[in-house]
């Protein structure tokens, strides 16, 4: 499990480094719609089904969400001027996630996916409020 996660995260800092998305909204989206999948769909609806589709469709539906995580962090860590400052933001939300992991214990762990939505929904809020700030106080030189 741990090398799937490892390809994903190598993927798409690849898909970062060939393609150089400017918009992360599109990423955005395709993270939250997979994890609200992710969290609708049990597990249990693969069994049964012919092994190759069995262990597809499960990989698909656990490891999408993380390509999309990837290349939001990736896109979003290339964008900083303190690299630093960034890299411990994000020491500080692997510490946080980890925290609001043990809310699987109250909710179940399929529903702690909703819990993720609620989260990268605050980092969207987050992005788009730093860039109009970022946008208002940066002037247009063309006029």
């Amino acid at each position: 499990m741990i090398f799937a996660v490892l390809v994903m995260i190598l993927a798409a800092n690849l898909f970062v480094f060939v393609a150089k998305p400017a918009r992360l909204g599109p990423y955005y989206a395709g993270l939250l719609v997979s994890l609200t999948v992710s969290a609708l769909v049990p597990m249990e609806y693969f069994l049964g089904m012919e092994r190759t589709a069995q262990i597809a469709g499960a990989s698909i539906l656990a490891f999408v969400p993380i390509l999309f995580a990837s290349v939001i962090f990736a896109v979003s860590f290339s964008r900083v001027a303190e690299a630093d400052r960034a890299f411990g933001a994000n020491i500080a939300g692997a510490m946080f996630g980890g925290l609001a992991e043990y809310s699987s214990m109250l909710l179940g762990f399929r529903y702690l996916l909703f819990v993720a939505v609620g989260l990268y929904l605050c980092s969207l809020i987050g992005m788009r409020f730093t860039e109009t700030r970022k946008h208002r106080n940066t002037e247009n030189p063309f006029g």
